[in-house]
């Protein structure tokens, strides 16, 4: 769980930072590059954090998931884990990506999204 538990602190710390550049109008004085430079980050590692959470043996979603069953079904997962990494490499490389893992991901990236605006909306206007 550390490496999307990191790739999710990065990216809320990121928008933060971001955020407050934007709302409070340093987005003038700030060089596009700055900003654009965290808007990546944050974009990067929400990406990442969903990415890692896909129930798929060589990411760390797969891991939690079996951290979660019992020993009984765990061992059953060990039997067929090998075969996951092949089914996750073709619907990654392959068309099927379109259909399968990006509509999860970009789903996910708008609500990871849509929470940091929402917090961070609410922590600056108290401020504001």
């Amino acid at each position: 769980m550390a490496g999307p538990l990191s790739n999710f602190l990065i990216a809320f710390i990121a928008y933060g930072i971001f955020y407050f550049i934007i709302t409070f109008g340093f987005g003038t004085v700030v060089p596009q590059f700055f900003i654009d430079l965290f808007n990546m980050i944050v974009y990067l590692n929400i990406l990442l954090f969903i990415f890692n959470l896909l129930p798929f043996p060589p990411l760390d979603g797969y891991r939690i998931i079996e951290d979660l069953v019992s020993p009984r079904l765990r061992s059953q997962m060990s039997q067929y884990e090998q075969y996951g990494v092949l089914l996750f490499l073709i619907l990654v490389i392959t068309p099927l990506d379109r259909y399968t893992i990006w509509p999860v991901i970009n789903g996910g990236m708008s609500a990871v999204g849509q929470t940091f605006n929402t917090i961070y909306y609410a922590v600056f206007s108290l401020f504001s």
